[in-house]
């Protein structure tokens, strides 16, 4: 069962509601490699959102309000003025980015209300920057009946809110993935008490996948893509990771539709081995998960969701009786393990197992 959360935006005319499927998640099989904020949990797809408009009066406020009590969890008011920092980590930085942006190209101004209400953990901001930008931007050119290639205006309007006004330096893929509607996501151990998802995907995609963490920190660096691009004495490094950016994501997407296996073995390997280069990742526990999965019949396995500590692998598989084989074979050695399935039949959690196991791989 797909878990939403609602955007909501009330002017003095109107109230639009904005509905994203969205997950608890820190996984991704495709997106932002390396940009922790943009790409770590990308949840929604432009082709989910839905919309209405009612009569509705503003407070002239803004708020971002959690339903739950503990774990990173936080409420902000601020005033609408657009005082609020946004290069703090403010998750209502990315709506008013949104905003600015938007009011720059179309004269669109307050006064406004946004209302947020997430059960999904904030840390360091809302768990999807480009899912939010683009679905704010989206509702935005909905609002004003601006349906002229929406789905890349919604894109571009996302992609320079965090270039230019909020400095995130995500990458247009994040954006691009959302438009396009099809991404994979996951929860790993910090937030298995919450429901994961999927967002809707395209239907001739059915796979079953095995998400396991090893738990504690093990070993990654921070690895947002800002602080690649302060590392100007890498020229190498920098260009592999703006080369990745524009073309891994979108193969991975496609190869999962057209179900190429071969094609998705050689990407699984070549992004593992490209994360390790890009960020420096040495994650032994994670690397050698990657290995036993592959070895129970995983053809797509890859490290994912540093944050906020620890790191999680997740595997493909092509029925159920593989992806349990893989779990059994991780218990031993992850303080979490999960089988999902995704596709025409929606989300299907098979286990969602605690055990008992140490922290780590055998050597």
């Amino acid at each position: 069962m797909v878990f939403l959360y609602p955007i909501n935006f009330q002017t003095r005319e109107n109230f639009m509601k904005i509905t994203v499927a969205n997950a608890p998640a820190k996984a991704c099989l495709a997106g932002e490699y390396s940009d922790w904020m943009g790409g770590q949990a990308l949840v929604a797809s432009l082709a989910s959102l839905t919309t209405r408009t009612e009569v509705s009066d503003i407070s002239g406020s803004v708020h971002l309000i959690s339903s739950a009590s503990d774990q990173g969890f936080f409420s902000t008011h601020a005033p609408l003025s657009m005082d609020i920092s946004i290069n703090t980590d403010n998750p209502l930085r990315y709506v008013l980015g949104v905003m600015q942006e938007f009011e720059n190209r179309f004269g669109f101004y307050g006064p406004l209300q946004v209302k947020i209400e997430s059960t999904i953990p904030t840390v360091g901001g809302l768990s999807s920057s480009a899912a939010v930008c683009v679905s704010v931007a989206a509702a935005l050119l909905s609002h004003l009946d601006i349906n002229d290639n929406a789905g890349e205006k919604a894109v571009d309007i996302a992609f320079k809110a965090e270039r230019d006004r909020i400095n995130t330096g995500c990458g247009t893929q994040d954006q691009i993935i959302v438009n396009k509607g099809g991404l994979l996501l996951l929860e790993f151990a910090p937030f298995r008490d919450y429901p994961r998802t999927m967002t809707g995907t395209s239907s001739d995609i059915d796979y079953y996948v095995t998400v396991a963490s090893p738990g504690g920190r093990t070993g990654y660096n921070d690895i947002s893509g800002d602080l690649i691009s302060r590392n100007g004495s890498n020229e190498s490094r920098i260009s592999t990771y703006r080369d990745l950016n524009k073309t891994v994501p979108s193969k991975i997407f496609n190869a999962l539709i057209d179900r190429d296996i071969p094609t998705l073995i050689g990407l699984s390997r070549f992004s593992t081995e490209a994360i390790r280069h890009l960020v420096s990742i040495d994650n032994n526990a994670i690397l050698e998960m990657i290995k036993i999965a592959e070895q129970s019949g995983s053809f797509y396995a890859r490290p994912s969701g540093p944050r906020p500590s620890g790191g999680v692998m997740v595997a493909l598989s092509e029925d159920l009786v593989t992806a349990q084989k893989i779990a059994e074979a991780l218990r031993p050695y992850a303080s979490f393990v999960a089988i999902d399935r995704f596709g025409k039949t929606g989300t299907q959690v098979f286990t969602s197992v605690d055990t008992d196991a140490k922290v780590g791989v055998p050597a």
